[in-house]
């Protein structure tokens, strides 16, 4: 049985005596609601005509609902529980931007006031003590069930609202961009960021992403403007003169785990806004054959038309490596003594200590591959350092697709 089906006939008599008392009062109780809600203005932030109104008619709304589920209206527990005014006014207050805890909070304290109002009444009735802590529970549980339907009712609202302004101000930022990156004759002041500045573009990939993105920006002490596309790639634009590089890059943890970073270069202005973001995306043709979360344009420049271009690529590493795997010993060696060559800042002792063999063995090597090659190492160094690298990165992204 319900609470209404329980109730006896002298409650229902009390309950109603009690309503009707509190609707002489209902004035004073919505200005005392109205009141408590504006003596903390300044942390509401409701300083718009059409905030304080809807305030008002939000109050209101509820005062009526309130006073007919106190005032033991027949069908009071089949009375929607949700004004519209709520509804109404949880918008205006989201696009405020006021928060949803703050916007409960409010609710609270106009619950407390009211409550308040209705415990005077209770009092004031004619009853016994057990009586009259029947009235008390039967006017809790009726104004309990309000509040059950009336906050989650708002914050389903102030959710969906919020939702739509983050998308629609997301979606915004990224037709800007989209702009930015074709013509300079965009207007850009929507953005908190300054475009006429100096950037340095970055390309993220891979589980949280925009995390990563954001961190970087904030350790490093940058301005950030990011967009996310549809393909979960992160577009963003670090506000720097200076270059982004992997030697001592910021250790973020397991958060950039699976994680890519591609950064261009520093650049100027519009152009520059659009030439770093260029330079981060080949960048990223690179990264995404590497294990490590950092990769630098000017690190991979070279690397890169071999990355875009699969043929140019096989090429590079046909004229240049190929004849230093051609042996009747098929041995790899002549590719080790090369890259350890590289690797030794071409220093042949160094080198030698690398490939921990002694110093006349490195030299007869690296003599070797020259008669492979066809021309000494340092006519094209340049050349054969790519192919090397070029090498070292397809097999690394076929060990990751393995």
């Amino acid at each position: 049985m319900t609470d209404r089906q329980q109730t006896s006939g002298l409650e229902i008599v009390t309950l109603a005596t009690i309503g009707c008392r509190l609707r002489e009062r209902r004035r004073e109780i919505e200005e005392a609601i109205l009141g408590q809600l504006l003596a903390n203005e300044s942390e509401l932030r409701i300083d718009e005509e059409e905030l304080r109104r809807g305030m008002q008619e939000t109050v209101r709304a509820c005062l009526d609902l309130v006073l007919l589920t106190i005032g033991n209206d027949p069908d009071w527990d089949d009375l929607p529980m949700v004004p519209p005014a709520a509804v109404v006014q949880t918008r205006r207050v989201a696009q405020s931007g006021f928060g949803l805890n703050g916007m409960l909070q409010t609710y609270i304290g106009g619950y407390s006031v009211l409550w308040d109002f209705v415990l005077e009444e209770i009092k004031r009735v004619e009853v016994n003590a057990e009586e009259r802590a029947e009235l008390l529970r039967l006017s809790s549980v009726r104004l309990a069930s309000m509040a059950a339907q009336l906050l989650p009712a708002v914050a389903a609202a102030h959710a969906r609202e919020s939702n739509r302004i983050r998308q629609s101000r997301e979606e915004r930022t990224v037709g800007i961009v989209q702009a930015l990156l074709k013509s300079s004759l965009v207007d850009a002041d929507e953005l908190a960021y300054d475009v006429d500045g100096s950037h340095v573009g970055l390309i993220a990939t891979g589980p949280l992403a925009v995390k990563v993105v954001q961190t970087v920006a904030k350790t490093l002490g940058r301005g950030l403007l990011h967009v996310c596309r549809d393909d979960g790639v992160v577009w963003g634009w670090l506000s720097s003169d200076e270059p982004v590089s992997p030697t001592g890059f910021p250790d973020l943890g397991p958060v950039a785990s699976g994680v890519r970073l591609a950064f261009g270069e520093p650049a100027s202005g519009r152009n520059g806004f659009r030439s770093t973001h260029r330079q981060a995306q080949a960048a990223m043709q690179v990264a995404l054959c590497q294990r490590q979360l950092v990769t630098r344009y000017a690190d991979v420049l070279l690397l890169v038309p071999a990355i875009q271009d699969e043929q140019a690529g096989d090429s590079l590493i046909s004229i240049y490596l190929s004849p230093l795997e051609e042996s009747r010993e098929r041995s790899p060696t002549l590719k080790d003594t090369l890259q350890a060559y590289f690797e030794a800042e071409r220093n042949t002792s160094a080198t030698a200590a690398r490939l921990k063999v002694d110093r006349r063995t490195a030299m007869t090597r690296l003599r070797t591959v020259e008669e492979r090659l066809g021309f000494p190492i340092y006519k094209r160094h340049a050349e054969l350092e790519v192919a090397l690298r070029l090498d070292q990165l397809r097999r690394e992204a076929r060990a990751q697709d393995e």
